[in-house]
């Protein structure tokens, strides 16, 4: 029963009106906390480790783009892999804004540090397409496709963008082995930023392509 969570509460909102219902919200977060919280790890014999990751984070968009999209018709999740020229302009500038912001907080505050030694185009490449792939798109259908979606149908659009950065920031609240409050101020600035991209663009692979970006840079140049 609890697997089908997610469907009953979709299907019941269906039948009460047009979202945002509280039953959408308990809709995202039944999908989200197994997947947040690590319940789903032991679902795949094959493969283990990060590669059980990878299939699981699949697991949550399949899911997520079927009840919200398919069967909750919600409207605006701007779920595509066509990449157009207004994603890549908006990519471009809201990358550009957030390393403006991100990087001297980051070198102030100690969270990152410049890493020493010759770093390849490679290298970064191949970063980009597997965060993008198993971290971005799915974190940025969540955040920006579901919830920033649904909170700009009860808030102004800003305050919408805002709250929904807010609650990114705080997710990465526990993406260690203590809580790291500088990690939260970081995520939540770049949520900002990628909520940006969604937004101005109308879909969701600009913030994808922000949010692979940003997490490319970290891991490849940063430490």
């Amino acid at each position: 029963m609890r697997r089908l969570l997610p469907l009953v509460l979709l299907l019941a909102a269906n039948r009460s009106g047009p979202p945002p219902l509280v039953k959408d919200a308990l809709a995202v977060l039944a999908i989200w906390l197994p997947l947040e919280l690590g319940w789903l790890r032991d679902v795949w014999p094959w493969p283990a480790g990060a590669g059980a990751f990878s299939m699981t984070a699949i697991l949550g968009v399949d899911v997520a783009v079927i009840l919200f999209v398919s069967i909750r018709r919600l409207e605006g999740v701007g779920y595509s892999f066509a990449i157009r020229r207004a994603d890549l302009r908006e990519a471009f500038w809201n990358l550009l804004m957030f390393l403006a912001i991100g990087i001297p907080i980051g070198l102030s505050t100690g969270f990152i540090a410049v890493t020493h030694g010759a770093k390849s185009l490679l290298e970064f490449v191949v970063q980009f397409v597997g965060i993008f792939l198993v971290i971005a798109v799915p974190e940025e259908l969540l955040f920006r496709g579901l919830i920033q979606n649904l909170l700009e149908r009860l808030l102004p659009p800003t305050y919408a963008l805002l709250l929904a950065a807010l609650i990114f920031g705080l997710s990465h609240v526990n993406n260690g082995p203590t809580p790291d409050w500088r990690y939260v101020l970081l995520a939540t600035i770049a949520g900002i930023f990628y909520g940006r991209a969604y937004h101005r663009s109308g879909g969701l692979m600009a913030g994808c392509l922000v949010h692979a970006a940003v997490d490319a840079i970290h891991r490849v140049f940063f430490r």
